[in-house]
Parts: structure tokens; sequence; C-alpha cells
């Protein structure tokens, strides 16, 4: 076993919202260990919207966007029907978001992590155990050995499969099961997110770094329908989101269907929230945890309404036109 820090945090998960976190907690001093299994980071470009890339800048992770090879610049949302719906970015607090390449960008917030000092590990969460003393020990298949390593906190950002959370009693909802698979995109880039209507469903369409166009279809499965090459897109909560000394984040708390644009913005202030309430606290605090878990509830209810008002605009204009 690893010899154990009474203040160690441990982060299931690499992605943005787990690099995030690390970043921000070893940026202040504390003992940090980001476990990474290894999985390749979704080939896809994502939409940054504009408060999430003011948060970024503010935590120091400016140079992330100003990379052209990782971000290009997206103005706002289109939905195009029968009506099109523009949604300009220019009157929000940043003026755009960004259009990001999701392995780059990925990359690079890990190595901002671990050139704040956090220690990165590459591995697969086998176990928790919740020990009498305040720590919680894991049990961890590296890539060449298994260990065990003791943490006083864990931040579960293993994405949907909420891995920690899951070991710890949680529980997920699925809210709406989708499935995305990719299409072949011909038409002139721009720097716009465009959303339609699709025979079965929804589509949407973006532009990234280096002119890649990026096109996506998702729909409810069929039967029979599933492939190797379909994406999981479904609407998941995870209850609780939180519990003493411990947090999910990111997708582990709350997945979003692409329509809604959520993903990399809820990675980015949900890890910002744990870091800042285990700065303040030492660790993950039972009311804090509460209020977290109350805000993701709340969040996901939310959106789940602007969802539902959004797919049944763009049916209306989708019937409209056949």
């Amino acid at each position: 076993m690893m010899k154990a820090e009474r203040g160690l945090i441990a982060v299931i998960g690499a992605g943005p919202a787990g690099a995030m976190a690390a970043y921000l907690l070893a940026a202040k001093g504390k003992a940090v260990l980001m476990l990474d299994d290894d999985r390749p980071s979704p080939d896809r470009v994502e939409m940054l919207p504009p408060r999430a890339s003011m948060a970024f800048r503010a935590c120091g992770l400016g140079s992330v966007l100003d990379d052209p090879i990782i971000a290009v610049p997206c103005l706002g949302i289109i939905r195009q029907g029968a009506v099109e719906d523009r949604h300009d970015f220019i009157s929000q607090p940043g003026g755009h978001g960004f259009a990001v390449h999701r392995p780059s960008f990925d990359a690079a917030i890990r190595t901002a992590a671990i050139a704040s000092g956090a220690c990165h590990l590459r591995g697969r969460l086998v176990a928790i155990e919740d020990d009498c003393d305040d720590l919680f020990t894991l049990r961890i298949a590296a890539t060449d050995r298994s260990t065990r390593v003791g943490a006083q906190t864990i931040i579960d950002a293993s994405g949907r499969a909420a891995s920690a959370a899951r070991r710890l009693g949680a529980k997920v909802t699925t809210l709406e099961r989708l499935l995305a698979e990719r299409f072949i995109h011909d038409e002139a880039p721009d720097p716009w997110l465009h959303f339609m209507g699709d025979t079965e469903g929804w589509r949407y369409t973006m532009t990234g770094p280096q002119g890649r166009r990026d096109a996506w279809r998702i729909a409810a499965p069929r039967r029979g329908q599933v492939r190797v090459d379909m994406v999981d897109a479904s609407a998941r909560r995870l209850t609780p989101t939180a519990g003493h000394r411990w947090i999910a984040i990111g997708d582990a708390a709350c997945a979003f269907d692409p329509i809604c644009c959520q993903g990399l913005a809820h990675a980015t202030s949900s890890a910002l929230a744990a870091a800042g309430m285990i700065v303040q606290g030492g660790t993950v605090l039972e009311s804090a945890a509460y209020a977290y878990d109350v805000a993701c509830r709340e969040t996901a209810a939310r959106t789940e309404i602007e969802r539902r008002v959004v797919y049944a605009y763009m049916r209306r204009d989708r019937e409209a036109t056949v």
C-alpha cells in the first residue's frame, strides 16, 4: 500500500472535470492523486460556452483556449427549421464561446494539473473501502501492478460510469436513453453551432480547430440499432452527487444530452465547486455535500425543462418542413 497522506485527495478520472479539479487543488498546495484509466478522450469537437471560457481564464488556463490547435471561437447557436432561431453569444460576458478539440483540450488540462504538482497515476479503480479512521482505501489496478492508496477525500470524475460514487452507494437515474452517431458533413465551415431536426431525432454540426467539421445525429435507440461506433448520449443524474468526504463532478454527477451544450460547462463549474469546498473545509463536509446535491438536482431539473421546450420547438419545425 502506498503511504497515505492524511489530506490526500484522490481524483478518479483525468478528463476535463477531473483534470480541472486536480489542477485547481494542486495549485493551492493540496496533495492530489489523479487516477487516469488511459481511455482515449472522445474524438469530437465540443462547445465551451462563454461563461465557462471566462472561468478558464480566471483560473489561469487562458493559454489553452488561445491555442488554435485546441480551440477556435464559436459565435453562438443556430437552431434550424421552418423558422431559424439564432442565439448570438455577443450579448453574453466574454462575447463568444469556443469550439474545442476534446483530445487536445483534455491533454492540455492534464498537463497543467501535473505541472501544478498533481501526481498522475495510470490505472483503474477496482474497489473502495471506507475505513473507520476517516480514510478511504482505494484498490487500484495500475498498468504494471496492483496497489492500494489511502485518501481522505475522493473526487469522482469518472464520467457517466460514476465508478467511485456508485461504489459508495450512489445511484444513477437515466432521464432519457439516447445514442449519437457521426455522419458526413459537407457544408462550408462557419463559427456557429447548428442544431436541426433529423428524420428520427436531432443532429448538430460545428467547426473546430484546423477547419475540422464535426456532425452527429442523436436519437432514442431502436431494437437492433445499437452498434459499436455509436456513443452513449443519454441524459442521466446521480443521487446523491456528494457525501461526507466525497463528491462527483462532470458527467459523473449529471450527464446531459448534447443538445443542451452543458457538458463542458458543467465539468468546469462542478470542478470549481468541488475545489472550492475542499480548500475551504479541508474535505467535502456534509453540509457542503447537501448544498451541492441540491444545486445539481436543480440544474438537472431546469435543463430537462429547457431541453423539452427546445425539442418541442425543433419537432414543430421539423414537421412543418416535411
